[in-house]
């Protein structure tokens, strides 16, 4: 899981214009506005990322309530504000846990011991996911979840001055189908789906049928193919589409337990005769900051791809970035991988 609830430390604090009680405070990449005169800077906070589900039984949450204790991206006097900001001894005062010392070190998670969680998007379209009791997603394939850019600055260097790739974030739901020693499997964004209640199933079954995944993948090997569930019903349908369909961006090698290369990865794609995710661009050196990315995931879900046209005004969730060749990232502690949200989708409540 995300680090949803994690030790930082306040970069700088900067005045709002015309506001007399608030102030806006960077933290990591993030700009957070906050109580004016309460935090100062260089001081260590308890920072709360943007979905996080807070627990209703904290009092010091309270607050949230109004909000269903979801943390959210918010614009106050003209500034964006993406998180929320609360002293170290929230921690303390409110959680009965000795295995919290107090001298919390920067970057430390705090998630379990705030009992945070993240804040999942309904599934719509299918029905299956409100009816079925799911089984555990399986243990060697990893979750599709990327990291927020602003929260991993430190990738930015990694990845700088290497071929990379960047795609468009299409706004639907995560669907993973593959194929392990004799077992083909169907998986949600968190769960595995018992086969037996697929074939009743609106949603993913009709996909696997489509592309004939039950026939194509085992001649693979071991492998799982990722993408994005799009369509009529799933998160209201902003590419605008008249029917269900599947957009891939990830190809595992489960016995190897690694990701296959952007040109292996379409390779695949290509010979399976599926959709992969819009290619914003690829293969260039990249040599982006943050604020040119968030430019960059900027756009509508408009434009030619997968051989026809989109053409709606729907604000489009923004991008992801990844490395032409896999690389293992220091700051991430795993693949080198990251999302840019466009911050108009995030103040229209689009994730």
């Amino acid at each position: 899981m995300s680090k949803l609830a994690t030790i930082q430390r306040i970069t700088s604090i900067r005045p709002i214009e015309g506001a007399d009680n608030i102030e806006q405070a960077q933290v990591m990449g993030w700009t957070v506005v906050v109580e004016k005169s309460r935090y100062h800077e260089g001081e260590k906070v308890v920072f709360c990322e943007i979905d996080s589900l807070l627990p209703s039984n904290n009092p010091a949450f309270s607050f949230m309530e109004k909000y269903k204790y979801r943390v959210k991206t918010i614009k106050l006097r003209g500034v964006v504000s993406q998180g929320l900001v609360f002293p170290l001894n929230i921690i303390s005062s409110y959680l009965l846990d000795p295995k919290f010392s107090g001298e919390s070190g920067e970057g430390e998670d705090v998630t379990d011991f705030l009992q945070i969680r993240k804040w999942e998007k309904p599934v719509h379209g299918g029905g299956l996911a409100n009816r079925v009791k799911f089984s555990t997603f399986p243990f060697f394939i990893p979750k599709t979840d990327e990291v927020r850019i602003q929260s991993a600055l430190g990738a930015l260097e990694e990845i700088w001055g290497h071929p990379a790739y960047m795609t468009v974030k299409c706004d639907g739901t995560s669907m993973t189908v593959g194929y392990r020693n004799g077992e083909f499997f169907v998986c949600s964004r968190n769960n595995k789906i018992p086969l037996e209640e697929l074939e009743n199933d609106g949603l993913y079954w009709p996909i696997v049928k489509k592309y004939n995944l039950e026939e194509t993948l085992p001649p693979l090997g071991n492998i799982a193919i990722q993408g994005e569930l799009v369509g009529p019903g799933i998160q209201k349908n902003r590419l605008g589409l008249d029917s269900h369909d599947w957009l891939v961006f990830d190809v595992y090698d489960i016995d190897n337990r690694c990701y296959y290369p952007f040109k292996k990865q379409q390779s695949i794609i290509e010979k399976l005769e599926l959709k992969a995710i819009p290619i914003v661009v690829s293969n260039f050196f990249f040599d982006f900051n943050l604020e040119q990315l968030l430019k960059e995931a900027n756009g509508l879900y408009s434009g030619l791809y997968w051989k026809y046209s989109l053409n709606t005004k729907n604000l489009r969730e923004g991008i992801v970035v990844r490395p032409m060749q896999e690389m293992y990232s220091p700051t991430l502690k795993g693949r080198l991988s990251f999302k840019v949200i466009y911050n108009k989708f995030l103040l229209g409540g689009g994730e």
